[in-house]
């Protein structure tokens, strides 16, 4: 083993049990951030133009969707509930690294530039005709208490810098609302749903529109359908599946879909956006005279990249199969709908909201750590001594 790799085992393994602080995390994620700034800058003009269309024509040649979707849905979003007060849904143990030390403040505002939405409408003319982990899990009474009060695990939105977490929440998921052109009586899809922080809220706003939600997650479809029930919605339906193989076409269409921070988990977006096509209405029968995907992203200003397995912490455990798009990449895809509106929103609002979440989860280390509950943090673990449970669930804290 290089002395890289044997530092790199031995620095996980300090982080796994809070004996690194998070300064010293915070210049490491710089300096991992300012290598890929690096490389970026190296390039001239003319060979990150012939890299991007490289990149864009791979894409176009890959045969699927997405890629390692399963590991992906591990690793952000199967959670098991430890107490029988709170419902599975999810971020694993490797994941709940990211929320404590993808510290991003101004590493992503620098690699993310800008965190985009985009309103894609359907051209007529160009229409196209549960997996449950066995490794230990963080319990979901522990992810709770590092989000916001509509669980929204995407950027939320700080025009003043000053707005709490849950007014942020609530600012994006309204302006969401206000770019899709959202209003009453439409069916509405929640593409790749998380945990029903966007569909929850539209069904409350909107109560005569029906919301439609799919999400890889099976504890995601129990914890949307429970808090819809516990609210009185009833124009929630949540649907489980991958959407490489899931598809609505013909048993029902929208006037709107959205997805939030998913397609940042896609690789081929003619086949995503073909198939997207089909379960749009037509515009005749659409409200308003059109339908549109509307699409929240994370991105570069200007260079996409694919997140692979020799890239570090973040490639191996967090973004499996991701892609980092570039601010214009969808408009290279254009086949099946065409894109009609882009807005930037400063990276720095996602670089709060980790902050935020950061508090949170070190504002509750006292309700945990040295508490006697740490066995509590993990579930899904058979076998072993209350001690090694325990361990295990300090480990996943830190993590």
């Amino acid at each position: 083993m290089s002395l890289t790799s044997t530092l790199t085992v031995y620095g996980e393994s300090a982080l796994d049990r809070g004996l690194i602080p998070d300064f010293i995390v915070r210049r490491a994620i710089r300096y991992l951030s300012q290598q890929r700034l690096d490389e970026i800058a190296s390039s001239t003009l003319e060979q990150a133009a012939d890299a991007k269309w490289e990149y864009i024509e791979e894409l176009k040649a890959r045969l699927e969707i997405a890629i390692e979707t399963e590991k992906a849905n591990e690793q952000h979003y199967e959670v098991s509930s430890w107490s029988s007060g709170h419902v599975g849904w999810g971020v694993t143990s490797e994941a709940m690294k990211a929320l404590k030390y993808t510290i991003v403040i101004s590493a992503l505002s620098k690699l993310s530039s800008v965190i985009c939405h985009f309103w894609l409408h359907l051209d007529p003319a160009l229409r196209a005709d549960a997996h449950f982990p066995s490794t230990p899990q963080v319990s979901t009474e522990f992810i709770q208490s590092c989000l916001g009060k509509n669980m929204k695990y995407s950027c939320c939105l700080y025009p003043t810098g000053k707005e709490s977490l849950d007014v942020a929440e609530d600012l994006m998921l309204e302006s969401y609302c206000e770019k899709a052109k959202l209003v009453d009586g439409m069916d509405i899809l929640d593409l790749g749903c998380g945990w029903g922080s966007l569909t929850l809220f539209l069904a409350k706003k909107y109560p005569k529109s029906r919301i439609t939600s799919l999400s890889n997650s099976a504890t995601q479809k129990i914890h949307i359908d429970s808090q819809a029930a516990l609210r009185g919605l009833s124009n929630v339906e949540v649907f489980t599946g991958d959407v490489k193989v899931f598809d609505f076409a013909g048993i029902r269409s929208f006037d709107r879909v959205m997805s939030i921070e998913m397609f940042e988990h896609m690789k081929n977006y003619d086949f995503l956006l073909a198939k997207i096509s089909t379960w749009l209405k037509s515009n005749k029968d659409a409200a308003g005279g059109n339908a549109y995907l509307f699409v929240h992203i994370f991105c570069h200003k200007d260079t996409p990249y694919h997140f692979e397995e020799n890239d570090g912490w973040m490639s191996r455990n967090f973004f499996s199969g991701g892609t980092m798009p570039s601010f214009d990449l969808f408009s290279y895809f254009q086949r099946s709908l065409t894109l009609e509106r882009s807005w930037w929103i400063n990276g720095r609002h996602y670089g709060k909201t980790c902050e935020d979440w950061l508090i949170l989860q070190d504002s509750n280390t006292k309700k945990w750590i040295g508490s006697g509950r740490e066995g509590e943090l993990v579930t899904g673990k058979k076998g072993g001594s209350e001690e090694e449970r325990k361990a295990e669930g300090v480990k996943s804290f830190y993590k």
